[in-house]
């Protein structure tokens, strides 16, 4: 091995161990996972791929996003299934109309701070890494989680949030094969 390939697996390890002590993933599902994520994201940025958010568990990849380019919700899932390890993508990505404003821009930021707060405050326990993404009031809510009481009160505390128009259940259960 060179030395930039020990240096890679030693950084893996270095962060799987820790991270698998606290999941039910094994600390090579963790590596497994950490390399199809890295994989992906090149693919996706060599290819355009825009601002998605990328998340990995045991091989299922989801895509989640906003885009003004429907041409992209087609072509980004395709580009990910393409990655030796993926077992199946799923494709959170939406379509949402171009030209928001300057101040439509800062209020989705100000309301995607609110509402990660209040998701991140919730008694979801250890069951919940949600993402969120804000256009003109509507959140779109992306991540693997546990349960569906997990997923049913993320999106309820999103829901509570001041300002928030409506709640896109982008979240999906932890695939258990």
């Amino acid at each position: 091995m060179n030395r930039i390939t020990r240096f890679l697996a030693c950084a893996f390890v270095a962060v799987a161990f820790p991270v698998a002590a606290q999941d039910s993933k094994t600390a090579g599902e963790h590596v497994d996972d950490t390399w199809i994520h890295t994989k992906v994201k090149a693919n996706l940025a060599t290819n355009q791929g825009g601002s998605v958010n990328i998340e990995v568990y045991n091989g299922y990849v989801q895509l989640a996003a906003y885009t003004t380019n429907p041409e992209l919700k087609e072509r980004l899932p395709k580009l990910a299934a393409e990655i030796t390890g993926v077992k199946k993508v799923l494709n959170r990505i939406y379509v949402v109309e171009d030209h928001r404003s300057a101040g439509t821009m800062l209020d989705d930021g100000v309301l995607s701070t609110k509402v990660k707060s209040a998701v991140a405050d919730g008694d979801l326990s250890r069951g919940a890494d949600v993402n969120v993404e804000v256009n003109r009031g509507v959140v779109l809510l992306s991540g693997f989680v546990d349960s569906t009481e997990v997923r049913d009160e993320a999106i309820k505390l999103a829901g509570e949030v001041k300002g928030v128009e409506k709640v896109i259940n982008g979240m999906d259960l932890k695939p258990t094969d």
